[in-house]
């Protein structure tokens, strides 16, 4: 197989003239640190990314072996309440679902001169509707 010739290319280099290199100096100059801080928080961010999924992981082992100890303690020290239940009712006594006690705050809200409107029209729709 014959080769092919590969013809090199000249490297030519071509000057600008610059007027004002202090300028154009800080300007890079300024542009690297602002980089460099870039840098740095990004590598801050990793770090800290990194110490959340360690402590997600603590939480979960801690989270699991609280769930376990307090299915001890309830197993071990708590009653039963089955066993309870069927003592009430040998003695003849009803059982009653326990109800939890729930108290609503009323909050009043001034009004604006709109919402009083509204109220007073709904007001007269109902009275129509009686």
């Amino acid at each position: 197989m014959p080769k092919k010739k590969v013809k090199e290319k000249k490297s030519e280099t071509t000057f600008v003239k610059i007027g004002e290199t202090t300028i154009l100096r800080k300007e890079i100059l300024s542009t690297a640190i602002d980089t460099t801080n870039i840098l740095k928080s990004y590598e801050s961010y990793g770090y800290l990314r990194d110490e959340k999924i360690k402590l997600m992981k603590k939480t979960k082992i801690l989270m699991k072996k609280i769930e376990k100890e307090v299915k001890l303690m309830r197993e071990d020290y708590l009653p039963k309440i089955e066993k309870i239940e069927k003592e009430i009712e040998m003695q003849g006594k009803k059982v009653h679902p326990i109800k939890k006690a729930v108290q609503v705050k009323k909050t009043f809200i001034e009004k604006t001169g709109l919402d009083k409107e509204i109220d007073m029209l709904r007001a007269k729709i109902d009275e129509l509707n009686s």
